[in-house]
C-alpha cells in the first residue's frame, strides 16, 4: 500500500503477541489494543509484555509510529460472563500512561459505541462514563509536548519497596519535563525515585510526595498512577 500511495500513512491494529514482528511491514502506524481491566484489582502485565515485544521489533525498523488503543469500556458489554465493572479514571489513566512509557506516540480510545450500547440490566450512565473517558483522553492531550518531544526518554534511579513501578521522564522540545509514574498494579506499589534536584516537580493526582533533594515517593494500591509536572522557574 505504501508503494502504491506513499502520501497517506496506513494504520493497522494488532492485539496478539505473536503477530507484531510479522506485521511491521504492513503499515506506517502500528496500533496495539490490549484491554486488561475487568475488576477493581486488575493488573496490566499483559500491556507491558506486548508493548515490550513491539519495542523489540521496532529495534530493526525506523520510521514506524506506535499507536496505543487504551480501554474505556466494560468487558461485560461484550461478554456478560464478565463482571459488571467499568474501568475507573485512575485505571484508564494508568494503562494509557504505561503505553506512553513504552513509546506510544498516539492514542485512540476504544470505544464510544461500547459506552452507548450497553445491556439493559447494566446500569451505566453514559454521561458519566463519557465524561471519564474524555478526561482520560484530555490527560494524554495535555502530555502531547512531552510525548512528541525529540529528546530521549529518561528512566530515573529507583528504590522499589514493593510492586512493579514504571517511571519515565519525558522532555518537551522547550526543555520542560514531565514525569509519568505508573505501575503493573498487582497489589501495593511503593517506590522512591530520584529526579534532577535542580528542577521542582508537583504531583498532579496526589499520589507522589517530595522527600527533598530531588527524591520523590509514589504509593498506590493496585492500578493507579501519577504525573509530576515541572514547576515554572
Amino acid at each position: 500500500v505504501g508503494e502504491l500511495d506513499p502520501h497517506h500513512p496506513t494504520l493497522q491494529v494488532q492485539y496478539r503477541n505473536n503477530l507484531q514482528f510479522s506485521a511491521l511491514n504492513g503499515g506506517d502506524i502500528i496500533g496495539l489494543d490490549i484491554y486488561p481491566i475487568t475488576t477493581a484489582t486488575s493488573n496490566q502485565q499483559v500491556v507491558c509484555d506486548i508493548f515490550q515485544s513491539m519495542k523489540d521489533a521496532f529495534g530493526s525498523r525506523k520510521g514506524v509510529v506506535l499507536c496505543a488503543v487504551p480501554q474505556v469500556f466494560s468487558w461485560h458489554v461484550y461478554s456478560q460472563g464478565n463482571p459488571q465493572y467499568l474501568p475507573t479514571v485512575p485505571q484508564m489513566r494508568a494503562v494509557a500512561l504505561m503505553m506512553a512509557a513504552y513509546g506510544a506516540k498516539s492514542f485512540v480510545f476504544f470505544a464510544h459505541s461500547s459506552l452507548v450500547h450497553t445491556p439493559e440490566h447494566f446500569d451505566v450512565s453514559f454521561q458519566q462514563v463519557w465524561k471519564d473517558a474524555c478526561a482520560t483522553a484530555q490527560t494524554m492531550r495535555d502530555l502531547e509536548p512531552y510525548i512528541l518531544g525529540e529528546k530521549d526518554t529518561i528512566t530515573p534511579g529507583m528504590e522499589v519497596k514493593s510492586g512493579e513501578p514504571v517511571i519515565r521522564v519525558l522532555t518537551a522540545d522547550d526543555g520542560k519535563q514531565a514525569v509519568l509514574v505508573t505501575t503493573v498494579g498487582k497489589g501495593k506499589t511503593d517506590v522512591v525515585f530520584q529526579l534532577d534536584r535542580r528542577r521542582k516537580f508537583q504531583s498532579k493526582y496526589g499520589r507522589t510526595k517530595s522527600l527533598g533533594e530531588g527524591r520523590y515517593q509514589f504509593t498506590c494500591d493496585y492500578l493507579d498512577c501519577d504525573i509530576l509536572e515541572e514547576k515554572a522557574k
